[in-house]
């Protein structure tokens, strides 16, 4: 049964995993892994690496014991007597919001759930598939399956931040990703847009600007679709092959994307497929096809075949299939709390039916909240409008118990920089260019751009601009790339207890900011 770990996880998170899994071998790749784990990895006898290392056993090892040691086994016999329902792997989750958990998954779980979905592509043995995200999360290893069951050739990316480079190398035909990829690719387009001049700086941005507008089934207009074919000739050609020039499917999933972001790719003619599902399911319980009377921007898509869902009183989104796990790692009490007598398996998720056919994810269900003037607030829908805006990297809105909501902002280095450049405004340091009142005033307006999307009640009333980038290696975020609220909290405590230690007032515009 194979144990995969993020490389990148804490040593606290990885030391839990192996107390919890008890496992009976670990398998590392390099000395940096030995490293960061040196004093959790104590079982040196257990442990085989890929890369030399003094004093570890190398796999040539495990491959000469082999050699010596010849077997009789009849593997086809070993393989019969597996059953489908046992164990395959177990995944550990990634502890947004605790300690992870292993969620066992049988070869049933994961089988269907890869057959379920390989149909969607269209995929023939002709095309390269790209894999971008670690193989421990689920949602890239059960598309590895469908790749190989397809017959795709698949090129691995051995280093997330070199992505771009990879796939202008490769030119794929699909890859999958977390819209954090998807974000950040859009706004290396931005800030390439922003390095041009005259008229193509002009047909840049209002090719943009059109791609936003998007709409699938074609609900545009005919000028529409006559601009639409303009830019497509002279821009978004040359914009597509940023990403190899052949991408014709990106899925997206693991976390809510905005819309602006699929609606652009749409409009560039890559495919946008926004998927829904957790460890827990296998992952998949819905995905948009390519088919656009069975695509919505904005939802996750229609349900898989063979998987039922319901939606409780509190909206809480219930998942049965083929494809719900056996249970959690020796945690059967948890287990029982999360699949019902019924075998329903409670996501935590909140949703919606949109036309009767699309799920709609709305929030996670622990991360609602009520301000103290008893109104509920979902922050997911409003952390994605937000981080619509090129300025920001990652936005966290928080205000249990509060008069109002508030926001955490990680700004966008890149794009600012770019920004401050082209406004001969100096760029030294994050702290001194947030003293600029020309930059103030920008992030004030950006702010305001969205607030006025927002209702009464959601509206954003003060901000924390933050210096500092938030990261897997720094503890911000997860290894999936999700935020860790509760880590977040605790880091700018101080922060956000000054940010709320007038709230009883109301102050001018520059006054609700906080550097």
């Amino acid at each position: 049964i194979q144990v995969p770990v993020y490389p990148t996880i804490s040593p606290v998170n990885f030391e839990a995993i192996i107390n919890d899994a008890d496992p009976a071998m670990f398998i590392i790749e390099s000395v940096a892994i030995m490293k960061r784990f040196s004093d959790v990895l104590l079982e040196k006898e257990k442990t085989y690496s890929l890369q030399a290392i003094e004093g570890i056993n190398h796999y040539h090892d495990l491959l000469h014991s082999g050699k010596i040691h010849q077997t009789t086994i009849d593997y086809r016999a070993v393989k019969e007597q597996i059953d489908e329902h046992e164990t395959a792997t177990i995944i550990y989750t990634s502890g947004t919001t605790n300690t992870p958990k292993g969620v066992m998954l049988s070869h049933k779980n994961i089988i269907s759930n890869m057959l379920a979905i390989a149909p969607i592509s269209g995929f023939s043995h002709r095309k390269r598939a790209l894999s971008i995200l670690p193989l421990c999360h689920v949602y890239e290893r059960t598309l590895n399956y469908m790749y190989q069951y397809l017959g795709l050739s698949i090129y691995y990316c051995h280093e997330i931040n070199k992505a771009g480079e990879i796939i202008k190398e490769v030119k794929p035909h699909v890859f999958c990703a977390v819209p954090r990829i998807l974000e950040k690719s859009y706004y290396s387009i931005l800030l390439y847009g922003y390095q041009l001049k005259g008229v193509k700086r002009w047909l840049y941005k209002n090719a943009l600007q059109t791609g936003k507008k998007y709409e699938l089934s074609g609900r545009n207009n005919v000028w529409y679709a006559i601009k639409l074919g303009f830019f497509r000739l002279l821009v978004f050609r040359k914009i597509k092959k940023f990403f190899g020039g052949k991408l014709r499917i990106v899925v997206s999933g693991s976390a809510s994307l905005s819309p602006l972001f699929a609606r652009t790719f749409w409009a560039m003619g890559i495919n946008v497929l926004e998927g829904y599902g957790l460890t827990e399911t296998a992952p998949v319980i819905a995905v948009n096809r390519k088919e656009r009377k069975h695509h919505r921007i904005g939802t996750v898509g229609p349900l898989l075949d063979d998987i039922e869902v319901k939606i409780n009183d509190d909206g809480e989104i219930l998942c049965k299939g083929p494809n719900v796990m056996a249970g959690y790692w020796r945690n059967e009490a948890l287990t029982k709390t999360v699949i019902d007598d019924e075998g329903f398996f409670h996501t935590g998720d909140i949703g919606s039916w949109v036309a009767g056919k699309f799920l709609q994810i709305t929030d996670r269900k622990k991360e609602l909240f009520k301000t103290s003037g008893g109104k509920y607030i979902a922050p997911q829908p409003i952390e994605n409008l937000f981080t619509e805006s090129p300025f920001f990297d990652h936005v966290m809105i928080l205000g249990e118990n509060r008069h109002f909501p508030a926001a955490i902002i990680s700004l966008e280095v890149d794009y600012l920089k770019s920004w401050c450049r082209n406004r001969h405004i100096p760029f030294t340091t994050m702290q001194n260019t947030l003293i600029d009142e020309r930059v103030i005033l920008k992030l004030y307006q950006e702010t305001e751009k969205y607030n006025k999307l927002l209702g009464k009640t959601e509206m954003v009333k003060r901000f924390l601009f933050v210096t500092e980038p938030w990261n897997v290696e720094s503890g911000e975020l997860s290894p999936t790339l999700k935020m860790r609220r509760r880590v977040i909290l605790e880091k700018y405590h101080s922060a956000i207890a000054s940010l709320y230690s007038d709230e009883g007032e109301v102050k001018p515009a520059p006054s609700r900011y906080r550097k």
